[in-house]
């Protein structure tokens, strides 16, 4: 833990920094914002460091913030970045400075193969859950979609909804008229 008592911290960039070195380390991968940036610092003050990072969206909602623009501006320095879809590797070619090369799709996923031994439930009464914002990279219009197929062939299955966001209602109007409103609770943040 690098942080000052659980809070991020500009210092900590100097204790992670000494950490690498005395542990030797060659490749750093910051996963969120702020160790993103973290993480390119870091590998602009060392030749041998490598810097990976992983976006999870196109366009920030909130690109204006100077964190965010930091963020954007030292994209150049990651040596890779790992793009969760390629709707978020056409924007970074498209809106900033990088090679193609540098860009890698890796898809968030599971590996159904795990689940081969796993019992398959029987209950007829089934709930399926979500949590997140409720907005369009999110894919909640299609999680409705397609829990009108799954509740055509189990009319007692169950949706909730866990978090908030800009489309809630456009969410809500959607599960009416698909005519799943009643299987589904929107249950908020």
């Amino acid at each position: 833990d690098f942080s000052n008592n659980g809070k991020f911290s500009c210092t900590s960039i100097f204790k992670i920094r000494k950490y690498t070195k005395d542990k030797n380390i060659d490749i750093i991968h910051g996963h969120l914002i702020q160790s993103g940036i973290i993480s390119k610092l870091i590998a602009l003050s060392s030749k041998k460091i490598k810097s990976i990072s992983t976006r999870h969206y196109a366009r920030a909602s909130k690109e204006h913030r100077l964190i965010n623009k930091i963020e954007n501006y030292l994209l150049r320095y990651d040596d890779k970045i790992i793009c969760i879809s390629k709707c978020v590797k056409t924007y970074l070619l498209l809106h900033h400075p990088l090679h193609w090369q540098n860009l890698k799709v890796v898809y968030n996923g599971i590996n159904l193969d795990l689940y081969d031994n796993v019992e398959k439930i029987k209950s007829k009464n089934f709930t399926i859950g979500t949590i997140g914002r409720l907005d369009v990279q999110k894919g909640i219009d299609t999680l409705l979609l397609s829990f009108k197929q799954i509740i055509a062939k189990y009319p007692d299955t169950k949706l909730e909804i866990i978090g908030d966001g800009p489309l809630r209602d456009e969410y809500i109007n959607l599960s009416l008229k698909l005519g799943v409103n009643h299987n589904v609770n929107f249950i908020g943040y």
